[in-house]
Parts: structure tokens; sequence; C-alpha cells
């Protein structure tokens, strides 16, 4: 029996970022230049939205259409106290 915690790190220490980037930690490394742990808000939102299509999304250049759910999310985080309001 798994905690949600575990089952989400398992995930995305598994599932694909990009071409042949499997792991948070090294689509972090490959897309920020930085560690996991290192992300701002804004860059680990922006690594969320490709989890659907990682082959034709690009985290650091999002399309304009992607702002209004980036925007969305980071104030859903904000106000449940899990990140800063600062962006």
């Amino acid at each position: 029996h798994l905690s949600k915690e575990r089952i989400l790190e398992i995930y995305l220490n598994i599932i694909e970022w990009g071409n042949n980037i499997f792991g948070i930690e090294a689509a972090s490394q490959y897309w920020f230049n930085c560690s996991a742990s290192e992300l701002t808000p804004n860059q680990a939102v922006n690594l969320a939205l490709i989890v659907p299509s990682p082959h034709q999304r690009d985290p650091t250049n999002p399309p304009s259409t992607f702002n209004r759910a980036i925007n969305q999310l980071l104030l859903m985080l904000a106000q449940d106290g899990i990140i800063s309001d600062e962006r």
C-alpha cells in the first residue's frame, strides 16, 4: 500500500518528459538546467503541462493558450499554501 505522495513520486520519475528524457530530475536538468528541488513554481507548472504530450510541448516556451491554465494552477497552489503568491 502506497501513499498518494509515493505514487506521485514514482509516476514523476518514470514518465517521459521529452525525447528520451525520463524522470523529473532529468527533465528539470534538461529543460531548466537546475535540480527538480530548485524549480520555480512557474517552471514546475510548465513541466506539468507537457505531461500529456511531451514530444509536442516545450515547457520553456509554452503557447499563449496555456497562460490561463498556468495562472489557474499557480493560483490554486498559492491558495492551498503550497507556494507563496510570488510567481
